[in-house]
């Protein structure tokens, strides 16, 4: 987990990568995490993913809620 959080920040840091944390609101738990990856801003392009919730947060809607949210801040 740490190599993934390092790795996640590393690549912020270079703008190759856009990580979030998730928080549930409803839990007021840490439920897990996904970015932007893959950003060209000389194509203005973005993907969506690395994504992952932690095993009670999946199904419950969160992450249509979260992808929701990215596009919103991407556009």
């Amino acid at each position: 987990m740490q190599t993934y959080i390092y790795d996640a920040l590393k690549n912020r840091t270079s703008g190759d990568e856009y990580p979030f944390i998730v928080f549930d609101k409803q839990t007021s738990l840490y439920a897990g995490s996904t970015r932007f990856y893959d950003i060209k801003m000389e194509w203005q392009t973005v993907q969506l993913g690395y994504t992952w919730y932690g095993e009670k947060f999946r199904g419950t809607g969160l992450n249509k809620h979260c992808k929701f949210l990215l596009l919103q801040f991407a556009f």
